[in-house]
């Protein structure tokens, strides 16, 4: 005699389900040919896509025990929706076991992402032993067990796709152009650690979207897009380079050909300016220092093969840092605020020192907006109650 099908949403068809003791039905056949990796032959392509649809169910099971812990909803009325949501996971989750070896750097990530969907289905909460019945608080402990389980399938299944993420929106950008980081990742990890998390990951391991072009603050987010031709990042050092001879030369011609106050010819007003581009290379060195330090101890690292790197993502805000500063030196040169002491040499270059050191710290206020905007979203989100 055939055994009749249990109903939907109780106990023994949800935990028949997780356990595989019974057979899909219609609607769980039709997810399963549904899901990303059944639509053609297995590639790691495909196991990506699955991971973003399980990413996506998981986070509707967090949601829906998070209001059951917080008393929105009773378990009791929830049994449907959270039986519905692990027929969505289970074919994915069987995804991943079968295939993962196309994603062999990552068979522990998965192997995190299996082990915490085998605690799942384990909980008393989720398949309730027979016979028995679970008191309020230990429920409300099972389901706080339940939500940190989600929370790290959400984390793994954010963190095996997130270069290739990362790679489809610098594909889309210019060299130069840049991305927020808390901006691509905000749908896909809702927690505002787990994304600092994996921001630290992707900045500690540049290798990881190296290819794609990427260069990542771990401090404000902010992800950069640079040539990955090594020839043309040289090329932009060129331009660098070009644009202080300019600036010197220009400076030098002010010296012949205009009445700045206390200078007598271009030597020392070229003098002033090669002190101030020193006070602008310490003020560069402190906040460099600075970012690393607060990016974190793993992060105190600076190699030399990142310096056309550097110039190449950033060239068009050196260039008007170089310029907006070349502005200002004239200005207060003009103005005798520096040529006041012309007449001691030591005391007008260390004066031009500091000011090249000051102009460039307001240079900084006015042409870093990209990284304010990113250091005010990051201010923001920590001073948010965390979930």
């Amino acid at each position: 005699m055939s055994r009749s099908a249990p109903p939907p949403g109780s106990d023994e068809s949800l935990s028949s389900l997780l356990l595989g003791s019974a057979p899909p039905s219609d609607d769980a056949a039709s997810t399963h040919s549904k899901h990303p990796a059944s639509e053609g032959s297995s590639s790691p392509h495909n196991l990506i896509a699955t991971l973003h649809v399980l990413n996506v169910h998981v986070q509707h099971l967090w949601a829906r025990l998070d209001a059951i812990r917080s008393g929105i909803v009773a378990l009791e009325q929830s049994g449907g929706l959270i039986n519905q949501t692990i027929k969505l996971i289970r074919p994915l989750i069987g995804v991943l076991n079968v295939d993962s070896d196309l994603l062999p750097t990552h068979s522990d990530s998965i192997a995190r992402i299996t082990n915490a969907w085998h605690t799942i289905i384990a909980s008393p909460v989720i398949t309730p032993p027979s016979g028995t019945t679970i008191e309020a608080q230990e429920q409300l402990k099972q389901i706080a067990l339940l939500e940190i389980e989600c929370r790290s399938i959400i984390y793994w299944s954010s963190y095996i796709p997130a270069p290739e993420r990362i790679a489809e929106w610098l594909n889309e950008l210019r060299p130069g152009y840049a991305i927020l980081f808390h901006d691509i990742f905000k749908d896909e990890i809702p927690f505002i650690d787990d994304r600092q998390k994996l921001l630290g990951v992707l900045a500690n391991a540049p290798q990881l979207i190296a290819k794609s072009g990427g260069l990542i603050d771990g401090e404000t987010g902010v992800i950069y897009r640079y040539e990955i031709d090594s020839r043309k990042r040289w090329r932009s050092v060129g331009w660098v380079g070009l644009a202080l001879v300019a600036a010197t030369s220009l400076i030098a011609l002010a010296g012949l050909y205009l009445p700045l106050a206390g200078t007598n010819g271009p030597g020392l007003l070229v003098q002033g300016w090669f002190a101030a581009l020193v006070g602008i290379v310490i003020h560069l060195g402190v906040t460099t220092v600075k970012r690393l330090r607060n990016a974190g101890a793993s992060a105190m690292v600076l190699p030399v093969d990142r310096f056309s790197i550097d110039i190449n993502a950033k060239l068009g805000v050196i260039l008007l840092r170089i310029g907006m500063l070349f502005v200002a030196y004239l200005g207060l040169m003009a103005g005798g605020l520096l040529a006041s002491n012309a007449g001691n040499l030591a005391g007008f270059l260390f004066s031009a020192l500091l000011a090249g050191y000051s102009l460039d710290s307001v240079v900084d206020l006015l042409s870093a907006s990209l990284d304010q905007q990113a250091a005010a979203q990051f201010s923001g989100l920590k001073s948010q109650p965390r979930i």
